[in-house]
């Protein structure tokens, strides 16, 4: 993968976390940190980062630890770029999950305007000329009914 090569360049030569070095060099961090306090070790920069080139040739000069193939340093790259890509890919499915919190109130906002529009015209447009010769009770029915008939229309807004 093209990728990988130019990430592997792009190691040679830079300054890395000691946990990034650790990684590329294939060692258990109690061993780095041991290795770290041998004389001629490479010293970190100001920011604590390491330089992986200058790490590489101190073990091949001391002779500690495995050599390091090419091969397998291409094949973790690889593999760690398969992971970013797999949780670049994780993040966006969670981005389509969530909404904004402003979009949402918006929604809110015009679902509620449509809901008074609604209830306005049933109870001030509608049932008033209904009402003439009703008992009590019969007006407290076509309440019910209007408000069932109105809580319908509201629910056909989600769908729209």
């Amino acid at each position: 993968m093209r990728t990988s090569k130019n990430k592997s360049n792009k190691l040679k030569g830079r300054w890395l976390s000691p946990s990034a070095v650790i990684e590329a060099l294939g060692c258990a961090r109690s061993t780095f940190y041991e290795w770290a306090k041998l004389p001629g070790a490479p010293e970190p920069n100001a920011e604590k980062l390491h330089n992986l080139e200058a790490w590489r040739e101190f073990i091949g000069n001391q002779g500690l630890g495995r050599p390091t193939d090419p091969k397998i340093e291409q094949l973790k790259l690889q593999r760690l770029a398969v992971e970013i890509e797999a949780a670049r890919f994780a993040l966006e499915r969670r981005k389509q999950l969530y909404h904004l919190a402003s979009d949402v109130e918006a929604d809110w906002i015009a679902r509620m305007s449509r809901a008074k529009e609604i209830l306005v015209a049933k109870f001030e447009g509608e049932m008033p000329s209904l009402y003439v010769g009703k008992s009590a009770p019969d007006i407290m029915k076509m309440n019910r009914l209007a408000i069932f008939d109105a809580l319908v229309e509201m629910s056909r807004m989600g769908a729209e």
